[in-house]
This record gives structure tokens, C-alpha cells and sequence, in this order.
């Protein structure tokens, strides 16, 4: 058993291996809980690769602080003494060493600096707060975290940071080499480094990364540096680089094509994601998920999407997903950048232009009252072309999004037509049969029906609300014909002040002169970003067009691949339940089901009551508490790891996401073939550090007595304990649950 003490060893040994040995002795002096609150963004991912993403690890780090708080002499934080001076806390840390309360100093600390938060922890109205409001705040931080784990890095990572700042290891300290080090080393970097795809990020790449942050300063600097990798980590770093074609291998010889080829033919998403040490899931997979391995599966497959197997078609979605992406962070960038430079080098440009015609006296106040007039127009028609364009760029993709939708739920109406009659002139002289028989045809009838007058209009109506708000449609008028009209009405103001400028220069100081000959450099270089926009634009919806047609053909390919496998399907399930999963959730849900317990060597019966359990088997099911999403509830972590999102998991179909719950059991257990029970299968979803175990968790263990606590309703017998074979059993009846929704008998 992996218990609090030895994630906390193991943690502290990844931290050396991170950051190196010459860091080593400064964090082999701290305790497990100083290291977890110095390191605190580490710790979080440290337990999310290494499996134990768990919001109650680190409930109970607070609860370890708040023993350090409480084991004070002292029970006021900031106290004044008799002698009316101010006196720190001095708290033993639970190794028995000495140390300064840099806890209870941080905590204050920050809590200090933020008066609205003092204010509502101070429910004594003192001048500083006592021993017994602080713990009150962590309760209520332990009990946000309960709700929403990711309320772990606003609420802590501003108190991490005054300890680094205690402790005197602030990260602004480090060196440029020092964080470029901690760039290269990182899995972040990775992902937006790694241009030619090769696992490694050459001198080559670390040179254009380099001269990229840099930019137009003198030179590379920390703060620079650690703001890049800052962005990396949460996703929002603007990276468009390529190596010199010189520098990339763009050909292999026909003997790696073709062996390359066969490769791709045989592998599956599982198999290409690998997994970790100790089979936990491997936060690396599929890191490099960007226009570098777009390169490599282009490679491998047919230029012709029509020509491509079912396989082959996957991985062209994925790059064109990329491309979507991509073209989707280029428009933004570059509305980004306009308005960037909008609010500063054009914003003093004016101001310099405007003060230099105010002080001009060659130049006529009623000249003067023309220009401010003309420039707060054209500024003001600038800003509605900029809000005008932004709406065009995000209508033209929830348009190609709407479009995708009507065609899979119309697909899908024709399969469950295509179910319902297969059962034309089926009877039967048993009354429990024929009841069997009339309770899926009913099934299937609601589900047309729903279809047909729920859903299907709903998604015309939206597809038929963006087409309208974007092309218009009778006497309203659509954002494009709103685009060509304030474009026009530009025209006109720039024409007038061309004459205006052209008055200005006839008369103007030679001071006038020169801020208006900047100003209009400025102009140019706003105008230039502005005309490259509707390029970037178009490109954005040329991808979205190429994603929506690789989504139809997948579609198509899988339906004729079940149908070309129905006639064989041999199934361990009830037949009047394979027609009702797969009229609900799509041709061949069963069918593939039954090949994913197969691969993970489990009883498809079990596999389908851990669905029941989690999800009531609705891929669509999404928990907004914590985000958990699908069929087996996968959580926004869960889902990087396995190279998608919450978001595209919640869009795709029961059989494309069954790809997903393969993959997330076979990370499990490395695909080492042992067979799963429904107990296994249940535990590798709650609590997979303790698979080998037969007690998970009890009321009376303090290790695990948080999970327990959490969970209580698991314990079926009540003897204050959490067992395997109780939560096979709740699999069981779940599968049962399943059977009595159909009307079938066991």
C-alpha cells in the first residue's frame, strides 16, 4: 500500500531528480509538507502522473499545516506583546527541528495584503487574526477543494509564492540558464519546442525559441524566460515557428514509407499513447499533438480522404482538428496584436500628433476640431470592423460545428429506422417474448421521435440561426453585409482625412510635421494588421470545412463497417439489449463494446454496469462539479492524458469514446492481460493506487479514512470498510439496473 507518507517520500525524490542535485540538499532540509507547499504546482502534477489526482491528497496537506499552526506556543499570529511590539510565531515543525514559522508568516502574510479577505476572515474584529480564524480558512479552503480542485491554484499559489519569497528562493533569482534548463527539462515545452517531432528539442529549436522570446530586446532575460514557460504550462503560449527547410528531414527512404505504413495500419490510439512506470497514466502521451506530428501522419497515409480506411481517417481528424486549432490561435493572435497595438504605440502616436497640432499656431482651431473628429471616427469604425470581424471568425466555426451535429444525429435517426425494422412481422406466442419484443420496438420509437421532433428541428434551427446571423436573410442583415457597409463608410472617413492632412502639411510646424509623418507609420502598421485578417479568417473556415467532411466520412466508414460485420457479431449480451444500446448510442456499440472488454480482458457485462454507474451509459453525461465527462466520467486531466479534452470526449459518439475507455484501462494495466473483475474495473476509476488491495478504504485507517469518509454510501455491509467485492457487487446490480430499464430478464 501506497500510503500519505510514501507519496510524500516519493515526492520529495521527484523533486531532486527535477531540479538536479545541486538543488538537492536545500529540499532534502524541508519536510514533506514544507516541500509540497514550496513546490505546490509540482506536487499537483507529481500526483496527477503519477495517478493519485485525488482532490483528498490534498485535503489532507491541510490537514498536516494546520497541525504545524496548532502545535504553536503562541495562539495570535502577529500578536503584540506586553511591551506593545509585534512578536512572531514560533511553531515546531513535526520533524522536531527548530525553524522559523514561515507557514504561519506566509499565511498571514498574504491574507494581509488582501484587505477584503481579512476582513471577511476577521470575525473577532481584532487588529490581527487569532490561531482560530486562520485554521477556520483553511477549513473552508479544504471544503472549496472538495467542490473544485482547480480552486487549488488560486487559493494557494499566492501563499507558495511568499514562502519562496521567505525562504529566499524566489524563481525571479534563477539565472537565464538556470530557467532555460527548467524550459528544456519540462514536459510543456515539449509540445511547442519540439518542431520536427523527434522526442528532443535540438540546438536548432533551442536557438529559434530563444530568439523568439528575446524578440526586439538586447537581450534574453529571466522574467522573459519564466513568463514563456508560465504560458506553456497553462496552454496559452503564441509559438509559430519552423525550422529552415534544410533542417528537417521531409523524406524517408521507400523501405521506412512502407514500414511506417504497415505500423500505422496495425497500431490503435492505445498503443501509439503508451503508458507509464507501474502502468499509471502517462501525462506525456501524446504531448506532441500539434502541426509536427501532422507532418508524420501525412506521411503514412493516402492524400485522397475517400481513398483511406476507417483507421487512417482517425488520424486525418486529428490533423485536421490541429489545423482548426492552429488557425483559430492565429486569428485570435492577430486580434490580439491589433488591439495591442491600438492601446499603445497608436494610442501615443495620436496623443503626440494631437498635442503637437494643439500647440501649432500656423494650423486653424477649426481645422484642429476636423482632425479630432475625423480620428474619433475612423477609431470608432475601426473598432466596429474589429468586433464586426471577431463575430464573423467565431459564427463561421459554431456554423461548421452546428452543420457536423445535423449530420450525425441524422445518421443516426436512419440507424434507429433502420433498428425498429428489422423487427417488422416479429411476434411471438410467449407473452413474456412478445412483451420483449414491443418494449424495444417502443424503445426505438421514442428514440426516433425524439429525433425527429426534438432534436433534429433544434439543431436546424441553430444551424439556420448562425447561417442567417452570419449571411443575413430577408430585410435583416447578416455580419457579412454589416462588414461591407462599415468598411465602405471607412472609405469615405479616410479619404477625409487624406484632405485634412494634406491642409495640415501646407501650413504645419515642422514639430506638427514629424508627429504626424510617426503617426501615420503607426497607421500603416494597424492597417496592415487589420488587412491580414480576413486571409487568417478564411483559413480558419477552409479547416473547419475539411474537419466537418473527415467527420462525415468517418461516420459513413463506421456504419459500413458494422453493417459488413453484423452478420458475424456473436454477442454475450442479451439480443433485445444489443438492439437497444446500439439503436441509443449507435450501430455497433455493442459490438465494440464487446472487443474493449475483449482487449481488456474483463466481462463486457461488468464493463457496461461501471457505465450504468457513472454515467447511466450516456457518453453526453457531464458533472459540472469537477467536469467529469462520458461514459466512465472522465475528468479534464484524465482526458490530456489520453490525448483529447472533456470538451471533444462530450461531442464524440458512444462508439468513438469506447477508443477512450480502452485506452484509459490499458494504461492501467500496462496491458499486462490480467483479468479485471467488476471490482477492478470500479477501483481503476476511484481509487487505482490500491488496485491490488481487497480494502480500498475504512472509517478507522487515517490514511485512507478521507476517501472512506467521502464515500461512505459504498460500503454496502456498514462495517466501516470499502472493499473490491463490495463494489463487484454494486457493478453487478448495476448491469441488472441496465436489464430492467429494457424490460429484460436476466
Amino acid at each position: 500500500m501506497e500510503n500519505i507518507s510514501q507519496i510524500k517520500s516519493g515526492f520529495i525524490e521527484y523533486l531532486i531528480d527535477k531540479y538536479g542535485e545541486e538543488e538537492s540538499e536545500k529540499i532534502e532540509s524541508y519536510t514533506p509538507e514544507m516541500s509540497i507547499f514550496m513546490y505546490s504546482r509540482d506536487f499537483q502534477k507529481y500526483l496527477v502522473d503519477n495517478g493519485y489526482a485525488d482532490v483528498s491528497i490534498f485535503s489532507q496537506s491541510i490537514e498536516d499545516i494546520k497541525e504545524q499552526l496548532t502545535s504553536s506556543e503562541s495562539q495570535d499570529v502577529g500578536a503584540e506583546s506586553p511591551e506593545g511590539e509585534n512578536t512572531d510565531v514560533s511553531i515546531v515543525p513535526p520533524n522536531g527541528e527548530g525553524d522559523d514559522n514561515f507557514i504561519a508568516t506566509a499565511l498571514t502574510d498574504v491574507i494581509n495584503q488582501d484587505e477584503d479577505l481579512f476582513a471577511a476572515l476577521n470575525t473577532n474584529e481584532n487588529e490581527v487574526l487569532d490561531m482560530d480564524e486562520i485554521t477556520a480558512f483553511l477549513d473552508t479552503v479544504d471544503a472549496a477543494m472538495q467542490e473544485d480542485p482547480d480552486s487549488y491554484d488560486s487559493v494557494f499559489d499566492g501563499i507558495a509564492k511568499e514562502i519562496q519569497n521567505i525562504k529566499g528562493i524566489d524563481n525571479s533569482e534563477m539565472s537565464v540558464e538556470e530557467v532555460l534548463k527548467s524550459i528544456y527539462d519540462s514536459d510543456a515545452a515539449q509540445k511547442y519546442l519540439d518542431l520536427d517531432g523527434d522526442g528532443e528539442i535540438s540546438d536548432d529549436e533551442k536557438e529559434l525559441f530563444e530568439k523568439f522570446v528575446q524578440g526586439d530586446k538586447d537581450e534574453l532575460t529571466s522574467e522573459d524566460l519564466q513568463k514563456a514557460l508560465e504560458e506553456m504550462e497553462n496552454g496559452t503560449f503564441k509559438y509559430d515557428a519552423k525550422l529552415p527547410e534544410n533542417k528537417v528531414e521531409v523524406e524517408k527512404s521507400e523501405t521506412e514509407k512502407v514500414e511506417d505504413n504497415q505500423n500505422t495500419q496495425k497500431s490503435t490510439p492505445m498503443q501509439s499513447s503508451g503508458s507509464s512506470g507501474g502502468g499509471r497514466v502517462n501525462s506525456g502521451a501524446w504531448s506532441n499533438s500539434g502541426g509536427n506530428n501532422a507532418t508524420s501522419r501525412a506521411q503514412t497515409t493516402p492524400s485522397n480522404p475517400e481513398d483511406m480506411n476507417l483507421e487512417q481517417l482517425k488520424e486525418e481528424q486529428a490533423t485536421r482538428q490541429d489545423n482548426v486549432d492552429s488557425a483559430k490561435d492565429d486569428v485570435d493572435s492577430t486580434i490580439s496584436e491589433i488591439d495591442e497595438v491600438e492601446a499603445g504605440e497608436y494610442a501615443d502616436a495620436k496623443t503626440a500628433y494631437e498635442e503637437a497640432l494643439e500647440n501649432d499656431e500656423n494650423i486653424s482651431d477649426e481645422l484642429k476640431e476636423k482632425i479630432s473628429q475625423n480620428l474619433e471616427q475612423i477609431e470608432s469604425k475601426n473598432s466596429e470592423i474589429d468586433s464586426i470581424n471577431s463575430q464573423i471568425a467565431e459564427t463561421e466555426v459554431s456554423l461548421g460545428q452546428a452543420n457536423d451535429k445535423l449530420d450525425a444525429d441524422e445518421k443516426n435517426l436512419s440507424a434507429l429506422k433502420s433498428a425498429l425494422s428489422s423487427y417488422d412481422g416479429a411476434s411471438s406466442d410467449d407473452p413474456n417474448e412478445q412483451a420483449k419484443i414491443d418494449n424495444a420496438k417502443q424503445q426505438l420509437q421514442s428514440q426516433i421521435d425524439t429525433l425527429e421532433n426534438q432534436t433534429i428541428p433544434k439543431d436546424k434551427e441553430e444551424r439556420d440561426r448562425l447561417d442567417k446571423l452570419l449571411n443575413g436573410g430577408g430585410e435583416e442583415k447578416g455580419l457579412k453585409d454589416q462588414l461591407a457597409e462599415k468598411q465602405d463608410e471607412l472609405k469615405v472617413l479616410e479619404e477625409e482625412k487624406a484632405t485634412l492632412e494634406a491642409s495640415v502639411l501646407e501650413n504645419c510646424s515642422e514639430e506638427t510635421k514629424l508627429a504626424l509623418e510617426n503617426f501615420k507609420q503607426v497607421e500603416q502598421k494597424l492597417s496592415d494588421l487589420r488587412a491580414s485578417l480576413p486571409d487568417k479568417q478564411s483559413a480558419l473556415v477552409e479547416a473547419q470545412e475539411q474537419l466537418t467532411e473527415i467527420n462525415e466520412l468517418i461516420r459513413t466508414k463506421e456504419a459500413e463497417k458494422v453493417e459488413a460485420e453484423e452478420s458475424h457479431f456473436e454477442s454475450d449480451l442479451p439480443a433485445e439489449l444489443v438492439s437497444a444500446l446500439d439503436a441509443k448510442l449507435g450501430k455497433g456499440f455493442c459490438a465494440k463494446l464487446e472487443q474493449v472488454a475483449k482487449n481488456i480482458n474483463c466481462d463486457p457485462k461488468d464493463l457496461l454496469g461501471m457505465m450504468q454507474s457513472e454515467s447511466g451509459i450516456d457518453p453526453t453525461a457531464y458533472n459540472s462539479n469537477g467536469g467529469a465527462t462520458g461514459l466512465i466520467q472522465f475528468m479534464p486531466r484524465t482526458a490530456e492524458s489520453l490525448g483529447t479534452t472533456t470538451d471533444q470526449l462530450r461531442n464524440m459518439s458512444g462508439v468513438e469514446q469506447l477508443d477512450y475507455v480502452e485506452q484509459f484501462f490499458v494504461n492501467w494495466t500496462g496491458g499486462s492481460g490480467q483479468r479485471l473483475t467488476g471490482g477492478d474495473l470500479y477501483t481503476l476509476c476511484f481509487l487505482p493506487a490500491f488496485i491490488n488491495q481487497e480494502t480500498l478504504c475504512s472509517s478507522s485507517d487515517g490514511d485512507t479514512a478521507v476517501y472512506y469518509n467521502a464515500n461512505s454510501g459504498l460500503d454496502a455491509n456498514g462495517d466501516g470498510r470499502i472493499t473490491k467485492t463490495e463494489l463487484s457487487e454494486r457493478v453487478s446490480g448495476k448491469y441488472q439496473e441496465v436489464l430492467d430499464s429494457y424490460g429484460i430478464s436476466g
